[in-house]
């Protein structure tokens, strides 16, 4: 409650070519370099049902077409 949630119901954390499209889902498969990680925190406050998304590169290095991608998703925010 400290941190702003009563309830984490699950993380569902997803990988690779499952990322798109977002399914509800959970997998056993292995996250690998290059990989996009994709972690969808499901969550509960004062009664509110909320999911909480978060996408990582797994590894040192993004694949080639990632940064190009987030720079054209960021702009359809602004």
């Amino acid at each position: 409650m400290r941190m702003g949630s009563d309830c984490v119901e699950a993380i569902n954390a997803i990988s690779g070519e499952r990322c798109s499209p977002h399914p509800h889902n959970f997998t056993d498969r292995l996250m690998r370099p290059g990989d996009q990680a994709f972690f969808d925190i499901i969550q509960s406050y004062m009664g509110y049902r909320t999911c909480y998304y978060r996408t990582f590169s797994v590894g040192p290095r993004p694949a080639h077409s990632v940064p190009r991608t987030q720079r054209r998703a960021n702009g359809w925010t602004r």
